[in-house]
């Protein structure tokens, strides 16, 4: 909802009902360490109130004008002021240890659904934006999940008992301090969600800066060697500035309440001051009286304060709840439960299979074939024929936008998750390597893989000349950024992954692409092993890559223009892919 001036209710319907999930998960988690604050800000809060009172008392003894103690007064006062120390120590430690437990769940959160999401959604979402609302949005929500409700209740609650005490001092320091308060929470009100159009645009800058230096430093060769550095620094300051702007206006929108409370308070202390002189000059007021009338005017500051920056933090954590809750109430890819009979080899069928990415053209127009089971295909086309993905279709990585896939007999969808990663091997072009060992490049961190299979799996994918130099074996360390393996030896690393999982079906997209002859023929020799006795589909722009296929799909503009046995079409003069080979090989 909005208001009438047309700045967005801070805490509106549909922001209350986002909260509650998480809060109700959050309380029931964490209700322990809540009821600990729930303790610990009251007695902080009563400790705050008390003080001014017993520095009236001593000064009003220490100048005689109470019969008091003011030994024991000094003892109480240094009492307090190590509760004070004690109480700030725990309240830290338990909001933090709160924020911690709360983001970190929320972020495994994010990442499960995130990682169940087709790959649409990666089209769309650049990794840099991810990053910023996986990490500094949740960073953003810790506040406000540890203890910024608890926090400002309690502000709200000194704020009231600086007024209560000043009223007990006397009730003309009351009656000057209530109207300002009143004023200060009708301001309050008035200012709250006024900041919220201004950080949202900011964190939109944020996320476009992130997904662009991802971009740049990804591409940095390519830059370089293209002359698009400069074109890259021209949109780094377009960006820059843009984020200058929407920051100072999200800065401005957030100050406005601080700098109004700091300047009200400066008059407000002023006039208690006045009106401490006058009633003591009177003999209204004694010395401590008007000297913990202007230390209460004075702390009433504080907590007005705290309310504003607490307030300008909720209105930053519902802009990272909007954000967060886009990520988690995005629908991951729900699949069936169906499971395939045996252990294969399995037919693979595209029935009149049409693609697209959103609303973009065609990639794939009414593709149709039937692989029989245990064959292999090769698929060859010019590129943006739509060969790379009808690979991702057949891996079920993206869905037809029309028709239908079937492994085994059963539609792709209607398969469990983890049964067609068990069935079907997807091995891409190139490798992501992490930091870490050989052994957990290979096995991707899973546990449970015995060393012998390993290093068959190794072996068979012909990297055991690679393992033999290797000082550590396994457990030689890989470096992502650095120290990682060539071109060919990823590829053939993709190959081992793949071997580890014993699968039925094999998707091969450009297996041999960007390798010397010496290393295609190892990694040839490597598919065709891992081929055999399997349904399996090549994708390449290489005959020698093609030479064992059993079937050949030649793709034009996105469409099916001829399949069959590669004899066949070699032997029809008008064919396609005989001119391809005609050639010497299909065009790139």
């Amino acid at each position: 909802m909005d208001n009438p001036d047309g700045h967005e209710t801070f805490g509106n319907n549909a922001d209350s009902h986002a909260w509650l999930p998480f809060f109700r998960n959050h309380f029931r988690i964490n209700r322990g360490r809540i009821a600990l604050l729930a303790l610990l800000l009251p007695l902080d809060v009563a400790r705050q109130l008390l003080t001014p009172e017993i520095l009236r008392r001593f000064i009003d003894a220490a100048t005689g004008h109470v019969p008091q103690s003011a030994g024991r007064l000094v003892a109480v006062y240094f009492a307090l002021v190590a509760a004070g120390l004690g109480t700030a120590t725990l309240l830290t430690n338990v909001s933090a240890k709160l924020a911690w437990t709360s983001t970190n769940a929320l972020r495994d959160r994010i990442v499960r659904n995130i990682l169940h999401q087709r790959a649409s959604f990666f089209h769309d979402a650049a990794p840099g934006e991810l990053v910023d609302r996986i990490d500094n949005d949740t960073t953003r929500l810790g506040s406000i999940m540890s203890n910024l409700l608890l926090d400002l209740a309690a502000q709200t609650l000194l704020a009231v008992g600086i007024v209560a005490a000043l009223f007990h001092l006397d009730w003309r320091f009351g009656a000057l301090f209530l109207p300002f308060a009143a004023t200060m929470l009708a301001l309050l009100r008035r200012q709250a969600g006024r900041a919220l159009p201004h950080i949202e645009a900011q964190r939109r800058t944020e996320a476009r800066i992130l997904g662009a230096v991802d971009e740049w430093t990804t591409g940095a060769e390519d830059l370089r060697t293209g002359g698009a550095v400069t074109h890259v620094r021209r949109a780094l300051w377009d960006l820059a500035r843009l984020e200058y702007r929407t920051g100072r206006a999200a800065a401005a929108a957030g100050v406005r309440w601080p700098a109004t409370v700091q300047a009200l308070s400066v008059v407000s202390i002023l006039l208690a001051l006045a009106l401490g002189i006058w009633l003591h000059h009177r003999g209204s007021a004694t010395v401590g009286t008007v000297f913990a009338a202007l230390s209460y005017a004075t702390l009433i500051r504080f907590p007005l304060t705290q309310i504003a920056s607490r307030i300008q933090e909720a209105q930053a954590a519902v802009v990272s709840l909007r954000r967060v809750r886009a990520l988690l109430e995005n629908p991951p890819d729900h699949r069936g439960g169906a499971e395939l009979a045996g252990t294969g080899p399995y037919d693979l069928v595209f029935e009149h299979v049409t693609f697209a990415y959103g609303d973009g053209p065609r990639v794939l127009d009414d593709v149709s074939f039937r692989l029989p089971p245990g064959k292999t295909l090769g698929v060859v086309g010019r590129t943006g024929s739509g060969k790379s993905t009808l690979i991702k279709l057949a891996f079920h990585h993206v869905a037809p936008t029309a028709g239908q896939i079937r492994i085994g007999g059963q539609d792709l969808h209607a398969l469990d998750r983890r049964a067609l990663r068990r069935a079907v091997a997807y091995v891409p072009q190139g490798i992501t390597l992490f930091t870490g060992t050989l052994r957990d490049n290979l096995t991707l961190f899973a546990p449970g893989h015995d060393d012998a299979v390993l290093v068959a799996a190794l072996r068979e994918a012909g990297l055991g000349p690679l393992l033999e130099s290797l000082p550590d074996g396994l457990d030689s360390h890989l470096d992502a950024g650095r120290n990682g393996l060539s071109v060919g030896e990823g590829q053939m690393l993709n190959l081992a992954r793949a071997f580890l999982t014993e699968p039925a079906v094999v998707l091969l997209d450009e297996p041999s692409a960007q390798i010397d002859p010496h290393t295609e023929q190892t990694l040839r020799e490597a598919l065709h092993r891992f081929a055999r006795g399997r349904t399996a589909i090549i994708v390449s722009h290489r005959l020698a890559a093609l030479h064992h296929v059993d079937r050949i799909l030649v793709l034009e503009n996105g469409r099916a223009v001829e399949y069959g046995e590669p004899a066949r079409l070699l032997a029809d003069a008008d064919s396609v892919f005989a001119g391809l080979v005609a050639q010497g090989q299909p065009p790139a």
